[in-house]
């Protein structure tokens, strides 16, 4: 069976263990200790980038359909769904988006405890870019129910303060059986759609269409 990612942390490798034997460069684990240092000196007995590297897979806990629930939300598109007189209460519609692209900005934190006591965090940069070859979303009543038929490749990249701590490009991959959507996803007013939003896990994410003929690769 083939892998399908379901969180941010799968699309940059399949477990844990995986994750924290990721190769680090030389200098982002040269600024990593810097910092912790100047946290505490204390957190440096015994420092270990693996350590380090599985706390942070578990802070990329964020499922991938709440990042493309925000996105398709934001598209002007479905605008129209929301006019009552157009569309009245109780009509379903399938819209069906050709070739669009998906961007995710996140700033997962690791907080650093010394002897149980708070000495600050350590903050990271992730950048999750999506191309998707097509969806049909069911709309009603001014809200997304279901997401069907998407196939999904893009990349995904990891930094600290600027350096590269991992990058990996996604193959093709679909969401088996589609995205359902409890109780709906409100569709924003026109001030808000087409713009990045912010979903509940604090993610950064936005859709918009892809230029016609431009490569998904």
């Amino acid at each position: 069976m083939a892998y399908v990612p379901e969180r941010v942390a799968d699309l940059l490798a399949p477990d844990a263990d995986a994750f924290s034997a990721l190769a680090i460069s030389d200098d982002a684990g040269e600024r990593l200790r810097s910092d912790l240092g100047a946290l505490d000196q204390a957190t440096l007995e015994g420092f270990m980038i693996s350590d380090l590297l599985r706390s942070l897979y578990r802070a990329l806990d964020l499922p991938l359909a709440d990042i493309l629930r925000s996105a398709w939300s934001s598209m002007v598109e479905l605008q129209e769904y929301r006019d009552s007189a157009k569309h009245p209460p109780g009509e379903a519609n399938r819209v069906r988006f050709g070739k669009h692209k998906v961007t995710s900005k996140h700033r997962p934190k690791l907080v650093v405890l010394v002897n149980e006591k708070e000495v600050g965090e350590i903050v990271f940069d992730i950048q999750l870019t999506l191309h998707i070859t097509g969806t049909t979303l069911l709309v009603r009543d001014g809200r997304i129910w279901q997401a069907m038929g998407s196939e999904f490749e893009g990349e995904c990249e990891l930094s600290y303060c600027g350096l590269r701590l991992a990058h990996k490009k996604v193959g093709l991959f679909t969401i088996p059986g589609g995205i359902d959507i409890e109780n709906g996803l409100p569709i924003p007013p026109l001030g808000m759609a087409g713009e990045s939003r912010k979903d509940a896990s604090g993610a950064t994410a936005w859709s918009q269409p892809e230029p016609l003929g431009a490569s998904s690769s």
